[in-house]
């Protein structure tokens, strides 16, 4: 009986651990805390300096594979934030004369994106942003998550709600930047 009362005493108890539903309550609440607090924000701010480039760069990736156009992040930020815009068929058409010039500038080409889709811009950025966001609500579900395996019910909401509320996360989950998707 002594080995067997070991194993039984070194298994948790099945009241030690939060029970499911509460779990997937916490990281549900606390995502879809985190994505309305950022879509709020989203809406109401325009595009920031880096946005302005970061878009555009996506667009170039998807449109020509060439991942060499401002090569400062890994490109999957953009690719991401890029790919439900394409629903507005945005235009991004370089001067075949001025390649090397524009390839050089990611700034200059956001400046010609907004030239040549001046009625849809903010949509197009609305929806890019929306993607971001909902990765910054991933971010916010995965600590919920782990912090309740790690912590219990209580230390996992307490962690929740700092993520959820974090400025560094509630700044960058509505912004077309490479910060929130490589959290």
């Amino acid at each position: 009986t002594g080995p067997e009362r070991m194993r039984a005493s070194s298994q948790p108890s099945p009241s030690a651990s939060p029970r499911p539903p509460l779990v997937w309550m916490v990281v549900l609440l606390a995502s879809g805390l985190s994505l309305a607090l950022s879509v709020a924000a989203t809406v109401r701010n325009s595009p920031t300096v880096d946005e302005f480039a970061h878009l555009p760069a996506g667009l170039h990736y998807w449109k020509t594979g060439d991942f060499s156009f401002y090569g400062l992040n890994p490109p999957l930020a953009r690719l991401l934030a890029a790919a439900p815009t394409f629903v507005f068929s945005p235009r991004l058409d370089w001067p075949p004369d001025e390649y090397v010039r524009y390839h050089a500038d990611p700034w200059l080409v956001g400046e010609l994106f907004l030239r040549q889709n001046p009625r849809r811009y903010d949509a197009i950025f609305l929806v890019a942003r929306l993607t971001t966001a909902v990765c910054g609500a991933g971010v916010v579900g995965l600590v919920a998550w782990w912090a309740v395996r790690l912590f219990g019910l209580v230390g996992g909401s307490v962690s929740a709600a700092v993520a959820a509320f974090s400025p560094n996360l509630l700044a960058h989950a509505g912004l077309v930047t490479p910060d929130i998707p490589l959290t």
